[in-house]
């Protein structure tokens, strides 16, 4: 059996990395080490576990030290030494009980002082001495030479070494790691981001940047060898899409949320440490998934991860085959600056041999220090009656037989999969945003209102059309079907769970949905 090994070198985006390998595996099937050196007992513990991937603070070699049959596979993930040594510094100044904060505090001791007095290895060609085996990695500061580099390098060219990836191209690296393993992944974002960055780029001068190459020669060549074997892995899973056939028809897709606010062929959006894209789309023609998702904002391109579950666009299609069809992106805030911006997808046929190009929409980013003026969002455009509805009951009587509907994202989230697995939704957004659709099904009717419910309060949603629902119930009568809704959390209870009320065609009953726990955590 295969399993794998992901060498996180510190301060190279393995907290991001390691998060989405643990939602893609489950924690049964991954194994996360925060030791920075080989611990018998611990490793003792690995061929009784039911693990497929490991993480930690690993040199190359672990795997002789594993009893095991198992055939295991690396990766890690390279950064510019110099942004890694100075993010390793700015780690230190904010752990308050990090063992060097005495340095800082008491001494005075900045960057260049930790560089000059040699202080630890951490900033001495850690990666070289971590990818050329456990040996080398507790050397002697100053004592990493050509002969240690080029094991480095042999191992990282090794078979059993599937990927190197490079930090500043993290999209790419997610997009050929999801390649490589098959993974089925639930998307994350980027995470540990350091609360202090504007501090590192005014650290980042001639000087520093000088005396990071002085003491890291090695690491700097190890980095640029790094990114050739990455380039020779991007030329393998990463098409370049000019070189396809372009197909003047349309396929099935749907762009789902622009951080997390449904998304409208005109909308605006806060702007945020990162822009979260959501959607889905298949291959029309094979009527399969597709291969691949490019997004394209202002024609630059960015890479989605594809292959996520949307177990409700299979239902919809009454095609499993359609499950994991799902996509997602995270693109970095300081890309795009405020005003109008345009975007556009690609999607690569299952085969890898023709592409669809969607039609430009338009979205507007506004300034982060100015808050969303949430009156000219589009989904609470003409929404006053939400707060009309405020401490106010839904006068009809209830009727206990079942109609159809369906609860699709929260705030992102797909609500199925997280009522399937028993778990919380945990809100940390001053809005709570819901969508989904309903209709009238004994009636064979459009509804006539769908209302979001908590506690004693009822809440309008919008109402739109949604032509996925009404062909797949072969009946365009019930084609305004789909519902949105924003409401603020600050007027949700989260002693009492949401559900919607669906009021039937004629206003003389209404059906109830099933009930969904969450946890406010913006107060």
């Amino acid at each position: 059996m295969t399993k794998y090994i992901f060498l996180h070198l510190h301060k190279t985006a393995g907290n991001t990395i390691g998060e989405f390998l643990k939602n893609a595996y489950g924690s049964k099937h991954f194994l996360e080490f925060e030791l920075d050196n080989f611990f018998d007992d611990y490793i003792r513990l690995i061929p009784d576990i039911n693990y497929k991937m490991i993480k930690g603070h690993f040199s190359y070699g672990i795997h002789k030290h594993i009893n095991s049959q198992d055939d295991y596979k690396y990766f890690t993930v390279l950064r510019n030494p110099v942004n890694r040594v100075i993010s390793n510094f700015f780690h230190i100044k904010k752990e308050k009980d990090h063992i060097f904060q005495p340095l800082i505090k008491k001494e005075g001791f900045i960057l260049v002082d930790f560089l000059k007095n040699k202080v630890d290895f951490h900033f001495d060609n850690l990666m070289t001495r971590y990818l050329a085996g456990e040996e080398y990695v507790n050397l002697p500061i100053g004592s990493i030479d050509d002969k240690i580099l080029d094991i480095a390098k042999l191992n990282l060219t090794r078979k059993e070494f599937i990927l190197v990836g490079i930090q500043e191209h993290l999209d790419e690296t997610l997009f050929i790691l999801n390649k490589l393993i098959k993974l089925n992944p639930v998307f994350v974002l980027p995470s540990n981001i350091n609360p202090e960055k504007n501090q590192e780029s005014e650290v980042l001068n001639d000087e520093i940047i000088e005396v990071i190459k002085q003491t890291n020669p090695f690491d700097c060549q190890l980095y640029e060898f790094g990114k050739k074997l990455f380039k020779e892995s991007r030329s393998k899973f990463i098409l370049t899409i000019e070189s396809l056939e372009k197909l003047p028809e349309r396929t099935d897709l749907g762009l789902v949320t622009i951080n997390n606010t449904p998304f409208q062929k005109f909308m605006t959006v806060k702007n945020s440490a990162f822009i979260n894209i959501k959607g889905w789309a298949i291959d029309k023609k094979s009527n399969k998934v597709a291969d691949s998702v490019y997004l394209y904002i202002d024609n630059k391109e960015f890479f989605t991860m594809y292959g996520i579950d949307a177990l409700d666009i299979a239902e919809i299609y009454k095609n499993f085959n359609l499950r994991f069809s799902g996509f997602q992106t995270s693109i970095p805030g300081k890309d795009f600056e405020k005003g109008k911006h345009e975007l556009f997808m690609r999607i690569v046929s299952n085969d890898k041999k023709y592409y669809y190009e969607t039609d430009p929409v338009i979205f507007i980013i506004e300034d982060d220090n100015n808050k969303l003026d949430q009156s000219q969002n589009p989904i609470l455009k003409n929404v006053k009656p939400i707060y009309d509805f405020l401490n106010k009951k839904l006068m009809v009587q209830r009727i206990y037989t079942e109609t159809n509907y369906n609860f699709e994202t929260l705030n992102g989230l797909n609500v199925e999969n997280m009522m399937d697995n028993n778990l919380i939704f945990e809100i940390s957004d001053e809005y709570i945003v819901i969508n989904g659709w309903a209709f009238d099904y004994p009636n064979r009717k459009p509804c006539d209102g769908v209302f979001l419910s908590n506690a004693d309060n009822d809440f309008v949603t919008i109402m739109h059309n949604r032509e996925d629902v009404a062909k797949y119930y072969n009946d365009f009568d019930i084609v305004k079907c789909g519902f949105e809704a924003v409401i603020p959390i600050k007027y949700l209870d989260e002693d009492f769970p949401l559900f919607i009320k669906i009021l039937n065609f004629d206003r003389t009953v209404y059906y109830k949905s099933y009930e969904i726990p969450f946890k406010k955590l913006f107060k």
